[in-house]
C-alpha cells in the first residue's frame, strides 16, 4: 500500500547536491595538478552517469491507471481503490519520478516517489512521501533477470500501527510495454511473510 511507501525527495536533491557540489570544488581547486584533477573528474562522471540498470526503469516512464486492492492483516478481506500515476524521468534520466493520486476511505492520497540506480552501491533505490504520513521510506533492491522485476526491500515508520521500523518487501514486475505491477509484503503478528498490497498498471494511450 502506497501509505505504507511514504518516501521523501531529500535523498535525490542531495545526491544531486553533492554531485556539483564536488565538481566545482575539484573546478576550483588549482593547486591540484591537472592529471589528479582530470581523474577525479572522469570518476565523477563515471559514477554521476545513467547507464543500462537505469534504462531498465523505461517501461515504468508515461501516464498510468492502477487498480490497487490491500490487506491490513492476514486473511482480511481484500480493499480496492483507483488512481493515476504520471511517471516522468528527471534530472537528466537519473531518476524515476512517480506522482501518485488516489483515496483511503474516501480522503485523496496524493504521494511522490523517487527511483534511482546507485552506480557506487549497485543498488535500486527509491524513497516515498505522501499525504498520509510524516515520514520518509527508503528502500533498496536489485534486478531480477528471471522475473523481469525490481525488488527492494526497507523499512519504515507506519502511520496505520505506530511501529518505527515496519518491514517491508516489493516487486515491480514488467509484464509488457503497457502493463507492470506492483505488489508489496509485511509480515504478521506471527513473523510471517503475508502480501499486503497488489496493483495492476495499465498505461493511458
Amino acid at each position: 500500500m502506497k501509505n505504507r511507501r511514504l518516501a521523501g525527495t531529500g535523498l535525490v536533491v542531495g545526491v544531486a547536491f553533492v554531485v556539483a557540489t564536488a565538481a566545482y570544488t575539484l573546478a576550483a581547486d588549482t593547486s591540484k595538478p591537472p592529471s589528479e584533477l582530470d581523474a577525479a573528474m572522469m570518476q565523477v562522471q563515471k559514477y554521476g552517469t545513467p547507464g543500462e540498470s537505469h534504462r531498465r526503469l523505461e517501461p515504468f516512464v508515461g501516464k498510468w491507471t492502477f487498480r490497487m486492492r490491500y490487506w491490513m492483516k492476514p486473511g482480511d478481506t481484500p480493499q480496492e481503490v483507483h488512481g493515476t500515476s504520471d511517471n516522468t524521468w528527471v534530472f537528466g534520466g537519473r531518476f524515476l519520478k512517480r506522482d501518485f493520486k488516489s483515496a483511503l476511505d474516501n480522503q485523496p492520497f496524493d504521494a511522490v516517489g523517487y527511483t534511482g540506480y546507485d552506480n557506487i552501491r549497485g543498488e535500486y533505490q527509491t524513497v516515498w512521501l505522501g499525504t498520509m504520513g510524516t515520514g520518509i521510506m527508503q528502500v533498496a533492491g536489485t534486478y531480477v533477470a528471471a522475473s523481469n522485476a525490481i525488488t527492494e526491500s526497507g523499512h519504515f515508520s507506519c502511520p496505520i500501527t505506530g511501529e518505527k521500523a515496519r518491514w517491508m518487501r516489493a516487486e515491480w514486475k514488467i509484464l509488457d510495454n503497457d502493463h507492470h505491477t506492483f505488489t508489496s509484503y509485511a509480515k504478521g503478528p506471527d513473523g510471517k511473510e503475508y502480501k499486503s498490497v497488489e496493483e495492476v498498471y495499465a498505461r493511458v494511450k
